[in-house]
């Protein structure tokens, strides 16, 4: 590591360590026994046998590791949710809770950052309405979820987003002349 020019903090991400190659092994290797303390490092193991080796002499070193475990299901989910909140020293509702991971839950990034957006944004406890005003319309739906309505008989396309429809907008150009 050369030194940094403008004397910040230095970071070094390794985001899918299980891919990586033999070059990089060794070279992770030779660090972990002579790092570097203004650097940090940050290496992400998804699973598998690959970078077993490097994943244990990091765990004899001195350095601290942290494992995080998979956040996998609705739960899970909900839990960091409650646990980010009450970190700020705030409250929300199960309720809000509940709409907040049925809009963002399947990109954990995303869901982190709404709640940061509604702690920004809210005073006192975060409330259901709290979270439709901001996520409105953003219902993720999985083929299973859609497959049980359908064999529930529920066939009804989705209301419009808006009661009123837009006005239509009146075009410039006349349709028979091409766009350039």
């Amino acid at each position: 590591m050369s030194p940094s020019l403008f004397g910040e903090p230095r970071l070094v991400y390794v985001p899918a360590l299980e891919q990586m190659t033999d070059a990089l092994l060794a070279d992770l290797l030779a660090y972990v026994g002579a790092a570097d303390p203004e650097v940090s490092v940050i290496l992400r193991h998804n699973g598998g046998q690959r970078g077993k080796r490097l994943l244990e002499a990091i765990k004899a070193s001195p350095y601290p590791t942290i494992q995080c475990d998979a956040i996998k299901n609705a739960r899970d989910k909900s839990s960091l949710v409650v646990a980010d909140v009450r970190r700020a020293g705030r409250s929300i509702a199960p309720e809000a809770v509940g709409a907040l991971v049925d809009a963002l839950g399947s990109d954990v990034r995303e869901l982190c950052s709404a709640v940061d957006q509604l702690l920004a944004d809210t005073q006192g406890t975060i409330s259901a309405d709290h979270v439709r005003t901001y996520y409105a319309g953003r219902i993720e739906a999985t083929g299973f979820t859609v497959a049980d309505a359908a064999a529930a008989g529920n066939t009804r396309p989705p209301s419009p987003p808006c009661a009123t429809p837009w006005p239509p907008v009146p075009s410039r150009w006349p349709s028979s002349q091409p766009w350039r």
